[in-house]
C-alpha cells in the first residue's frame, strides 16, 4: 500500500527512520567489542553506510549525518 509522505507524515517517518537508523549502528557498535572476524566488521561497515544514506534520505546536513552516525557508532572525530 502507497501512502502520501507529504506534511505531518513526511515528518513523522523521517522522524522514525532517523531513530531507527541510529539505534541500528549503536546495536552494530557492541559486535566490534570483541575484536570481531573480518565478515561482522564488514557488515557493521554496511550498516553504517546505510544509516548514512537513510538519513541523508530524509534531507539531513552530510556533516551532521556523519558526526551523528560516528557518534552512535562510538566513534570521536578529532
Amino acid at each position: 500500500m502507497a501512502h502520501d509522505l507529504t506534511g505531518a507524515d513526511a515528518d513523522r517517518h523521517a522522524q522514525q527512520a532517523d531513530t531507527a537508523a541510529l539505534e541500528a549502528v549503536r546495536i552494530a557498535a557492541g559486535l566490534l567489542r570483541a575484536d570481531p572476524p573480518l565478515p561482522v566488521t564488514m557488515i557493521v561497515g554496511q550498516i553504517r553506510a546505510t544509516a548514512i544514506d537513510l538519513l541523508r534520505g530524509v534531507g539531513h546536513d552530510d556533516v551532521a549525518v556523519l558526526d551523528r552516525v560516528d557518534e552512535a557508532l562510538g566513534l570521536s572525530r578529532g
